[in-house]
């Protein structure tokens, strides 16, 4: 009578797992159908592409933040929340946006200087958000810049 209960308790929560589990969005698939695909955090760094599908990010006072490091590279994007899909506006500091850049672990840490920013999609509902944007980014007054070009993201939050 145990053999039993136990055998119908391990099938019952087997049927239970089965059927409740759900494949997880591909974050690369289009949000928007129709649109291009976008990759989930993408730059290239003159001229050096960086790609990754990894990325924490999180909604607080007032912005969006997108983090993602694919080794040795630490990027962090910040967002203002009240941008809106087809929106294209400067980044740059105290603007919408602005990206902070990393190639040593946070020794050496790059801003945006100036940029543009286009929003291809901003849902708050569905908590998605994708883009694209271009930007110089610089360490230092008088020290060298890196041009930031085919930066794009497609991320919930």
């Amino acid at each position: 009578m145990k053999n039993i209960f136990l055998s119908s308790i391990l099938v019952f929560a087997g049927l239970s797992l089965a059927t409740s589990c759900k494949k997880d969005r591909n974050e690369t698939e289009p949000t928007v159908p129709g649109t291009p695909t976008m990759k989930t955090m993408a730059l290239s760094i003159d001229g050096t592409a960086i790609e990754t599908n990894y990325y924490s990010s999180q909604a607080t006072s007032g912005l969006i933040i997108v983090q993602s490091w694919p080794e040795p590279h630490l990027i962090s994007l910040r967002i203002a929340d009240t941008v809106a899909a087809g929106q294209t506006f400067d980044m740059g500091p105290a603007m919408a946006a602005n990206l902070s850049y990393s190639n040593d672990n946070y020794a050496t840490s790059y801003s945006t200087q100036s940029g543009t920013m286009t929003i291809a999609v901003y849902d708050t509902v569905a908590r998605k958000l994708s883009g694209s944007y271009s930007c110089i980014l610089f360490k230092d007054a008088g020290s060298p810049v890196k041009t930031v070009t085919n930066g794009q993201f497609n991320v919930s939050y």
